[in-house]
């Protein structure tokens, strides 16, 4: 039932009046709103509406759960799986915004391209990046680590724990999300952060891992031998670089830089972007492989 489960929840996904009519986030942002007046802090972060914010929650679900255990075969309960998973899941395909990016790349010139790609990833507007290089340099990790947090890690915990992981991994991320919009100044400092690091750290190790599979192996594998060494890099970080040298001619940033038109410097980026866009589906297809074999072989262990 599990890959009956996460295959439907991503069909769903790929519809977009479905994935809209489920992720509805305001009922979140009010039950967070309600906290901060209840316990009557400012807003900063505090430990008490962390762990409120998602521990009532996700005591409901497994109430819910125990509820709907054993009805009708289990219908209602995989239904409700399936809805707790398609519900964490990213608010943005990935794939949806890096065709986005490559039509923003195709037309438009440098000095409005990382305007233009503000409107796609909102969190750039808090960055103040200057200079094309630099430009480049984040949007490409983004669109790797879009790749982690909108889907990779929420389908490892669903795997490994169950929905309630799942839940928790999106409930912690529009924690974050709510904090930075009414405190940027203070919402890094939350507890949060901890915890999406550590909710990230082994997926993204998986992730960048399986572009050894899903590209060359031989750039990924050397980039791969350093990163479980480094503890404390940001997931995002690592997984943009194992991503970049598993693509078979990674972009020169620096012969982009000294070419003088902008007509040949978009060329590369759009075959970079294209490049990259290939290489995220083929790790979609081993990872949907290798599920595949985790749930087969563990039927076969229990009917053994």
């Amino acid at each position: 039932m599990l890959f009956l489960e996460i295959f439907i929840a991503f069909g769903c996904c790929q519809l977009k009046r479905w994935r809209e009519s489920i992720h509805h986030d305001h009922w979140y942002f009010l039950w967070l709103s309600f906290l901060t007046r209840w316990l009557k802090v400012k807003l900063v972060p505090d430990v008490r509406i962390w762990c409120l914010a998602w521990s009532i929650p996700l005591l409901l679900l497994a109430a819910l759960t125990w509820l709907l255990e054993d009805i009708l075969w289990n219908g209602p309960l995989v239904l409700l799986n399936v809805l707790i998973l398609l519900y964490s899941f990213g608010r943005q395909g990935f794939v949806k915004r890096l065709d986005r990016v490559l039509a923003i790349m195709r037309t438009v010139n440098p000095e409005t391209l990382f305007i233009r790609t503000e409107q796609i990833f909102p969190e750039f507007a808090q960055q103040k990046i200057t200079g094309l290089e630099n430009q480049y340099i984040l949007l490409r990790r983004q669109l790797f680590y879009d790749a982690l947090q909108q889907l990779i890690t929420v389908v490892f915990w669903f795997v490994l724990l169950g929905p309630w992981a799942a839940l928790l991994y999106r409930l912690n991320a529009l924690y974050i999300d709510y904090m930075e919009k009414h405190n940027p100044a203070l919402a890094r400092a939350s507890i949060a952060w901890d915890c999406l690091y550590l909710l990230e750290w082994l997926p993204a190790r998986l992730l960048a891992a399986s572009f050894t599979l899903s590209g060359n192996f031989a750039g990924a594998y050397h980039e791969l031998r350093h990163i479980w060494t480094h503890w404390t890099e940001k997931p995002g970080e690592f997984v943009a670089r194992c991503g970049l040298q598993a693509l078979s001619l990674p972009l020169n940033l620096e012969e982009f830089l000294e070419l003088n038109e902008w007509q040949e410097q978009q060329q590369l980026a759009v075959e970079e972007l294209m490049a990259i866009r290939e290489l995220l589906m083929r790790t979609l297809v081993v990872w949907g492989t290798g599920l595949a074999i985790i749930v087969i072989g563990w039927h076969f262990s229990l009917s053994t």
